[in-house]
C-alpha cells in the first residue's frame, strides 16, 4: 500500500527543492516519497523549463516535461517545482515547499526520525 505513495517532482538548480529533499530524507520518509529530479533545460520543456531524462522518466503520466504533469493533473498557474503528487490517486497535492516540509515535519512513519 503506502510505499513511494507520494512522488516528489523536484529541479536540481533550485534551492526550494533542496530543501524538501533534505526534510524527506532526514525525516526518513524515503520509502513513502519518491523523487523525481527534473532536467533544467527550456530548450526541451514548455512553461517553466523543467524536463524529464530517460533515466528519470515521468512516473505517473508519463509526461515529457512538468508543464505536462500540471496539465495532467489540471491545475493551471505558474508551473512550479518543487511538486509533490499523490501517485495511487493522481492528485495534486501542494507546489509549496513550505508546505511539503511541514508535512514532512510532522510525518510519523516507521521510520521517520525523532
Amino acid at each position: 500500500g503506502r510505499r513511494r505513495r507520494y512522488v516528489l517532482y523536484v529541479g536540481n538548480a533550485c534551492p526550494w527543492c533542496h530543501r524538501t529533499k533534505l526534510a524527506r530524507a532526514l525525516r526518513g520518509a524515503r520509502d513513502f516519497i519518491e523523487v523525481v529530479d527534473m532536467d533544467d533545460d527550456p530548450t526541451k520543456a514548455r512553461r517553466g523549463g523543467w524536463s524529464f531524462s530517460r533515466a528519470a522518466p515521468d512516473p505517473v503520466f508519463g509526461e515529457a516535461d512538468l508543464k505536462g504533469v500540471y496539465d495532467a493533473l489540471g491545475v493551471g498557474g505558474r508551473c512550479t517545482a518543487p511538486l509533490l503528487v499523490d501517485k495511487s490517486s493522481k492528485a495534486f497535492v501542494s507546489n509549496e515547499s513550505g508546505d511539503i516540509v511541514r508535512a514532512l515535519v510532522e510525518y510519523r512513519g516507521p521510520r521517520a526520525a525523532s
